[in-house]
């Protein structure tokens, strides 16, 4: 160290101003060149210099002090905290050496392998009344940190440093307080003992699959699966039956092994998974029955060809041996439609009612219910056509006006999906029908006059059911709206005279004919229309402000549809006239 400076009052130049040869054989002291020269590899005085003592350089002008010294088992070698400083500063201490301190270490009597692990204590000076400062090396097997002091209360400072837990074993933590200048340094340690991490097996379950007919001296195939919750098990089984054991790699989980079980009577099948690095073992059993040694099946299935969805059906056969009549029962499958039956002397017969349409294999399965006859099985082909429902449609109208929107609904009974044309003369819309069998649709009608309406389902294939064609018509009457007038009513002179009335009434179909009636008060009368004119007279029946309603009947397609007026009659009724 030394910036290469000439010393003041000194004839040497600092070019290195301490090097450290070697560590002292007592790992207690220090082999220093005391007097550098220029060339950095003349020495020509060594001395040996303890830690916290000060040493004047020959030339004066600078000190060098040793504040203290950390070892490290593991290299033998020594940590030095030197400092330089001109001769008699005042930060230093007396050469009698720095305050002594204490070092205390926290640590963990244990840990699991790889976790964290934290190092923690103190540094306590035995005298003065501040807290040491500087650095504290920490070490846990081969494994080091620095920590700067942290001043605490009194005298007293806390460090910390974070290590993960190194392999299993026993091991060496240690802090050493460096020292500073002003406080000699101190040690602490503790053994910690590191423990593997047991890394929880995942539980595994083992099941055997349904256990085939088992006959005394004859081979038998067992098999069975492995699971466990996230991955696929490997590894093997083992399967004992009585004496006889056999075991299996794993495949995709799955397990096959071939056993022949020596004697005839009550057997327990048992299952055992050896498990792996990361899987528990798991087994399971079953109980089950050796038969002696049987006899051969043959099973026979009769059916129709054909049938359809819905029909219940008859199938028959037989079971037969070489030697005894077979006992058990026979199931007979056909799609997911099934039926059971027992054998009675050899035969058997069930009723099955297909559920659903297509081309399927029957299949009929007998299981013995008793030594020595052993399972046999029968097939045989069926179609089964949809079932064909047959429908009808029927339709609820309104009231149609030409031009205006009107909804038309009905039901198609037995439906329960498919589509309806409405057909009202010209005009033509579609509608779903529903789950219920309900249709509903807006139409807006053309033209005036009587129109054909009729109302076509075209059917739907539903699989299992063909829901058939139907179709209703009916004459509708399509009405054109209609607008009635009134010209402004003239004033009488007086009541009971003939009020001459007239006006139009007019259509956006065309020209309207017809007739209307004539209202005021107790009186009424008719007049007609002609090419949408109409004139009529009322005789009127009170004096004041009367009102006349002049409303158009309906005919001819045309609504109907009315207008009133008013006017004033200014002489008063006289009584008796």
């Amino acid at each position: 160290m030394g910036d290469g400076s000439n010393i003041p009052g000194s004839p040497y130049s600092m070019q290195y101003g301490v090097r450290v040869l070697k560590v002292s054989p007592n790992k207690g002291s220090l082999l220093l060149d005391p007097t550098p020269s220029n060339d950095p590899w003349a020495y020509d005085l060594d001395q040996i210099v303890k830690p916290g003592t000060t040493w004047s350089a020959l030339g004066g002008g600078v000190q060098v002090r040793t504040s203290t010294t950390a070892s490290t088992a593991s290299t033998g070698q020594m940590q030095v905290l030197i400092s330089v400083a001109p001769t008699g500063a005042s930060h230093w201490a007396s050469s009698s050496g720095a305050v002594t301190t204490t070092t205390t270490l926290s640590a963990p009597s244990s840990a699991p392998v790889g976790s964290s692990l934290t190092l923690s204590g103190t540094v306590s000076a035995a005298t003065g009344s501040t807290a040491p400062t500087g650095m504290v090396n920490l070490a846990v097997g081969f494994a080091s940190a620095t920590a700067s002091l942290t001043a605490g209360s009194g005298t007293s400072s806390t460090f910390s440093a974070t290590f993960t837990a190194p392999s299993a074993g026993t091991h060496s933590a240690s802090a050493t307080y460096v020292g500073t200048v002003d406080y000699a340094g101190s040690n602490a340690g503790s053994p910690i003992t590191t423990t593997p991490v047991v890394v929880p097996k995942a539980v595994t379950t083992t099941t055997l699959d349904v256990l085939p007919a088992l006959v005394a001296g004859q081979p038998a195939s067992i098999t069975g699966t492995v699971t466990a919750s996230g991955t696929m098990p490997t590894g093997s089984v083992t399967v004992s039956l009585g004496s006889s054991k056999a075991a299996a790699n794993l495949s995709n989980g799955r397990f096959t092994v071939s056993l022949t079980p020596p004697a005839a009577g009550a057997v327990t099948v048992q299952a055992a998974y050896g498990g792996s690095t990361a899987l528990a073992t798991s087994n399971t059993s079953a109980s089950a029955t050796v038969m002696s040694p049987s006899y051969g099946t043959t099973t026979t299935v009769m059916a129709p060809a054909s049938t359809t969805v819905g029909t219940k059906i008859t199938v028959t056969g037989r079971v037969t041996a070489v030697s005894g009549t077979p006992k058990g029962r026979v199931t007979v499958t056909a799609g997911s439609a099934t039926a059971s039956a027992d054998l009675k002397s050899g035969s058997y017969s069930v009723a099955l009612t297909p559920i659903a349409a297509g081309a399927m294999t029957m299949t009929a399965t007998f299981a013995p219910s008793a030594a020595p006859h052993t399972a046999s099985s029968a097939q045989t082909s069926m179609t089964v056509a949809p079932r064909q429902v047959k429908t009808v449609t029927t339709v609820t109208t309104p009231k149609f006006v030409s031009g205006t929107a009107s909804t038309v609904t009905g039901r198609v009974s037995a439906a329960v999906r498919g589509t309806v044309h409405i057909q009202l003369g010209s005009v033509t819309v579609t509608a779903p029908v529903s789950s219920t069998g309900s249709y509903s649709a807006q139409l807006t009608p053309g033209g005036v006059g009587p129109q054909p309406l009729t109302v076509s389902y075209s059917g739907a294939d539903a699989g299992a059911a063909v829901y058939l064609t139907s179709a209703v018509s009916k004459n509708v009457s399509v009405t054109a709206s209609t607008r009635t007038t009134i010209q402004p009513l003239p004033a009488v002179s007086a009541a009971k005279t003939l009020l001459t009335v007239e006006g139009s009434v007019t259509s956006d179909a065309g020209l309207v004919s017809g007739t209307v009636t004539l209202t005021s008060g107790g009186t009424t009368a008719r007049a007609a229309v002609s090419e949408g004119r109409y004139q009529g007279s009322i005789k009127l029946d009170r004096s004041g402000v009367v009102t006349v309603r002049v409303a158009f009947l309906p005919a001819d397609g045309f609504t109907g549809s009315a207008a009133t007026a008013t006017t004033t009659a200014t002489t008063a009724l006289t009584s008796g006239r």
